[in-house]
């Protein structure tokens, strides 16, 4: 089963972008004693409101600790689940762990929708 995993891991790597944009519905958003943020991206369909489709996610504790009160401050809405995102984030595959998106830089462009509007995010490396 690892050779099969690992082959799954090398076609990912090779096959993707370094880099892909994801919307989607935050449905778990938890922290560990470490600082790390381990999240449940979801899509549902719009008609029916059934999921989709769902990823784990995890953005690093270095990443976290500027992001969190950053979004927050912002945006003037807790990071918490039930929030809709827009997130540029690395697919990850791990022989191990499975399919995930990992947020792993502190500079990027992130959109947050908030019925009714849509707030735009500029992290600039000098403030984080």
């Amino acid at each position: 089963m690892y050779e099969l995993n690992a082959l799954v891991r090398r076609s990912l790597e090779q096959c993707l972008p370094d880099e892909c944009w994801v919307q989607a519905e935050l449905s778990d958003v938890r922290t560990n004693s470490t600082g790390h943020c381990y999240l449940e991206f979801v899509q549902k369909d719009p008609r029916s409101n059934s999921l989709i489709a769902k990823a784990r996610g995890t953005i690093w504790a270095n990443v976290f600790r500027l992001l969190k009160p950053y979004f927050e401050e912002a945006t003037g809405q807790a990071f918490v689940a039930g929030i809709k995102v827009l997130v540029q984030v690395t697919v990850s595959f791990h022989e191990l762990y499975g399919y995930s998106l990992i947020r792993s830089s502190s500079t990027s462009t992130v959109k947050v929708t908030l019925p009714p509007l849509g707030v735009y995010l500029k992290a600039l490396d000098r403030r984080l």
